[in-house]
């Protein structure tokens, strides 16, 4: 019994995943963040400014980055200022471009979609700078934003973020063993009350239920010890 909870515990816990991994793509395909006030900051060091931006909704979180680096000091003269908002910490934007790397560019525009619930699960990212490709997604199509032109990827993320992907598993794990829970602790009262844990007639010493004829091999082998 204890090897069959195991495979069943496994088989649900990859339905979680699984569960998990439909949410985000729901969310990501369904819930936008059009219309919703976003949470923004401006840093700037002596030859950086940095701009963030952040809009939340149910099962969606979008992160804008804009970044500036200057060849040359330009604000000595200024107190250097760090940002009040925190960069999710599943963005790799701290890993400069590849134009940035190489000196080809100062300026990066770039942003972060993560999704799922009940905390983020998965996400992409979308290159603002340039062509807007989507890195870390399998783009399905595109949306048109209200008060926009450009035409938005509808996009499947597929980059993992790794807390709210184990969260998310478990939460659904717990919900798909829910109807399983009253039929095994009714089995468990009717073992301990010496009774068949099919059908609740008592048992004594056959290795079989008298009224059902299945089994009850756990409590012959108590009666026998």
């Amino acid at each position: 019994m204890n090897g069959c909870f195991f495979k069943r515990a496994i088989v649900f816990l990859l339905l979680g995943a699984t569960v998990t991994v439909a949410v985000a793509w729901g969310c990501s395909l369904w819930s936008f963040v059009w219309g919703v006030r976003g949470e923004g900051d401006t840093s700037f060091s002596e030859n950086q400014v940095l701009i963030m931006v952040q809009w939340k909704r149910w099962g969606a979180i979008s992160v804008h980055m804009d970044k500036e680096t200057f060849e040359s000091r330009v604000f000595d003269k200024f107190e250097k200022r760090a940002s009040r908002i925190e960069l999710p910490h599943w963005t790799d934007f701290s890993r400069p471009l590849r134009e940035s790397r190489l000196g080809l560019s100062g300026r990066e525009i770039r942003n972060a979609e993560g999704r799922g619930w009940p905390a983020y699960s998965l996400w992409y990212e979308i290159d603002d700078s340039h062509s807007r490709s989507v890195k870390g997604g399998i783009q399905v199509g595109t949306r048109h934003a209200p008060m926009q032109d450009d035409a938005v990827p509808r996009v499947l993320p597929l980059r993992v973020i790794v807390p709210g992907f184990f969260v998310d598993t478990l939460f659904y794990w717990a919900i798909l063993w829910i109807p399983f829970v009253p039929p095994i602790w009714r089995r468990h009262l009717r073992i301990k009350r010496h009774q068949c844990q099919f059908c609740g007639y008592p048992i004594g010493i056959s290795p079989a239920c008298t009224e059902c004829g299945k089994p009850v091999m756990a409590r012959s082998a108590k009666t026998k010890a």
